[in-house]
């Protein structure tokens, strides 16, 4: 089976080869924590402690108390404080990945209005929302949608030209960072030997060795 989007998230029974897509579901994080790094190596983002806000300046009567101490750092470890629940069914109306993807009128808005339940820095809590955020703030900080900038920083050099990373259905314009990109296994094989390469792959240095570090030491002790 593999996850697919129409109205809703499903999966769907397919007939797999060594050509065949496969959606990462949550995978889809660490190719999204890689791009963050790509763009920090690329000057594009310049301080990891920087405010959430300050990518999302139309949001400022939501820029208030706790929240507005919200950093990158605190995103890409998921110690935002931000509460996210994906226990229920992706359907049920209690998922809050599933009302971001497929209810709300403003995604971008339904995250950063959710009333903390920790102190940012505080608490780890496994979260989508903040993830898909994160995908926002590299297309913001680099003047490009994800999917074109994966294609060129990333995958371009790793030989992928097989892939497809849609938008969330609530909102054609943002991509769903946190789970919906498909890529080959093989390929999924290549991203990892780029990291036990520290980053290096043909003779290209493709991401950091300073970021790879960064991204898999342990940052948090979940609770």
């Amino acid at each position: 089976n593999d996850l697919t989007v129409t109205d809703k998230l499903s999966f769907t029974q397919k007939n797999f080869d060594r050509d065949t897509l496969h959606c990462l579901a949550s995978a889809t994080k660490s190719v999204t924590s890689i791009l963050f790094g790509i763009a920090y190596d690329q000057g594009k983002l310049l301080d990891l402690d920087e405010k959430m806000f300050a990518s999302f300046p139309e949001y400022a009567d939501l820029n208030t108390g706790d929240r507005a101490q919200i950093t990158l750092r605190q995103m890409l470890t998921m110690t935002s404080g931000i509460p996210w629940d994906e226990s229920a069914d992706y359907n049920d109306p209690g998922n809050d990945l599933g009302n971001m993807a497929f209810y709300a009128p403003d995604p971008v808005r339904y995250v950063l209005a959710k009333p903390l339940n920790a102190r940012p820095g505080e608490l780890w809590q496994y979260n989508s929302g903040t993830t898909n955020l994160l995908g926002e703030i590299i297309k913001r900080k680099t003047g490009m949608p994800l999917p074109d900038y994966a294609g060129e920083y990333l995958f371009k050099p790793l030989g992928i030209n097989a892939y497809q990373w849609p938008s969330l259905p609530s909102d054609p314009q943002l991509t769903a960072a946190s789970s919906l990109l498909y890529l080959r296994p093989r390929d999924m094989a290549r991203i990892g030997q780029l990291y036990l390469q520290l980053g290096l792959w043909n003779g290209t240095q493709v991401i950091s060795p300073q970021w790879i570090q960064k991204s898999t030491r342990s940052s948090v002790q979940p609770s």
